[in-house]
C-alpha cells in the first residue's frame, strides 16, 4: 500500500522487482506489482 499510489516512480518499482529476483533467485520469473492507495482513517472526520 502507498499513501500516494499514483506517485510511485517506475524506477522504484523496478528496484523492488530486481531486489526480489536477486534475493529469491527468480531470474526469468515475471513479477507484477499492483500499487494500491491505502485508506486514510481520518477521511470521515
Amino acid at each position: 500500500f502507498s499513501s500516494r499510489g499514483h506517485a510511485v516512480p517506475e524506477s522504484y518499482i523496478r528496484y523492488l522487482i530486481n531486489s526480489l529476483r536477486e534475493a529469491f533467485d527468480l531470474e526469468g520469473v515475471p513479477i507484477r506489482f499492483f500499487i494500491r492507495k491505502g485508506k486514510n482513517p481520518y477521511d470521515d472526520k
